[in-house]
């Protein structure tokens, strides 16, 4: 569970707890996903195995940079 500095947990505007997790390999992302997301009370999770279209970069100038997805 993600603690803050002071010693309790974090928890988001929607009072939800992040429970931190890393994984050295995963052989089947889209998988996973799916099977952590049917378990009771998980909300969302970290991996991401959708892609858009098209990103938006923006410039230092104030406009934006269109980048299409492969």
């Amino acid at each position: 569970m993600r603690i803050l500095k002071e010693g309790y947990p974090y928890v988001t505007e929607n009072g939800n707890f992040i429970l931190d997790t890393s994984c050295d390999f995963l052989s089947d992302i889209s998988r996973q996903e799916v099977e952590l997301k049917n378990i009771a009370g998980v909300v969302e999770v970290g991996l991401f195995t959708k892609h858009a279209n098209a990103y938006y970069k923006a410039k230092e100038d104030g406009s934006f940079e269109t980048i299409e997805n492969p």
